[in-house]
């Protein structure tokens, strides 16, 4: 999904020389956060996505892990020169109940030519098809909760004057 307003800055690229397939977008969503004051708001709407799909609050039954293999996602977020970060999703590593990972990592740069801060966010998550005993479920629905909550998804600025 990309957010309204947003637009193609480069082609829609899909590498079918490689596996898995990757495919690639580079769009521009200008305008696109919310601004209170110096306070400038950006929401990050799934930078990082629940690793299970699941319902309810008790399980019984097992829980299936899906394979997934190599998902990367790269978002960069591009501030402008002087702003001093006041909250940002923060980069973490877990490993998953049934094997595998998910990682979100920062790399915080500031441009040369034009003082800029650039933000680059990768997330990572590999995983091993298993099947999970219905006592993980708490472990997995906060594993989600985590991946969701708004510091994970919401990048907050105060603007220079």
């Amino acid at each position: 999904a990309l957010a309204i307003g947003a637009e193609p800055i480069s082609d829609y690229k899909i590498e079918t020389e490689t596996y898995p397939v990757k495919a690639s977008l580079t769009v521009a969503a200008k305008h696109y956060a919310i601004r209170q004051g110096a306070i400038l708001s950006i929401p990050l709407p799934r930078l990082i996505s629940p690793v299970y799909s699941m319902r309810g609050t008790r399980r019984s039954n097992p829980i299936w892990q899906d394979e997934v293999t190599g998902l990367t996602k790269e978002l960069k977020v591009i501030l402008p020169k002087g702003s001093q970060l006041v909250s940002r999703p923060e980069p973490f590593k877990v490993v998953l109940p049934g094997g595998g990972a998910c990682e979100l990592a920062l790399t915080e740069t500031t441009l040369e030519t034009t003082g800029e801060l650039c933000l680059t966010y990768t997330t990572k998550v590999n995983a091993t098809p298993a099947v999970l005993d219905a006592w993980l479920f708490p472990a997995c629905v906060e594993l989600n909760r985590r991946l969701i909550a708004p510091e994970m998804q919401t990048i907050v600025v105060r603007l220079p004057e």
